[in-house]
């Protein structure tokens, strides 16, 4: 039996999982080779290798790190949602005024000439329907 002065039975460990605090778990066996047992808090035991484990302090440091990057990350992509929101109420509204006039001079809004432009931005943006012109 090896060892093992980083995390002895009983430890609280976090399993790293593709670079991620993942599972939290208890040290329960230590083995040799840097092999320990482990139990995870939702239950199983795991035979993993003591460099992916981080100690209960690493863990909940790094968690900490991952939840604020996750709000930063959150907080932009709110922020683009209502950029994006606001430009494709624009457009919106746009259309809308664009077939309001279309309707007045009895002209069809879904015309090559007219909607041509519409048509090829609504392509580049990955909208196509086969039913556009129909």
């Amino acid at each position: 039996m090896a060892k093992n002065k980083k995390f002895p039975i009983g430890s609280i460990v976090y399993q790293k999982f593709d670079g991620q605090p993942f599972i939290k778990a208890t040290v329960m066996s230590l083995l040799i080779d840097n092999q320990v047992v482990i139990e995870g808090t939702a239950g199983g035991l795991y035979k993993v290798n003591i460099d992916t484990l981080l100690s209960e302090k690493e863990g909940l440091a790094e968690i900490k790190a991952l939840k604020e990057k996750e709000k930063l990350i959150e907080e932009k992509f709110e922020k683009v949602r209502l950029e994006l929101t606001n430009k494709l109420d624009e457009a919106a509204n746009l259309i809308n005024q664009a077939n309001a006039l279309a309707r007045a001079n009895n002209i069809s809004l879904i015309y090559d000439d007219v909607s041509y432009v519409l048509e090829r931005a609504l392509t580049n943006a990955g909208w196509n329907t086969s039913s556009m012109n129909c």
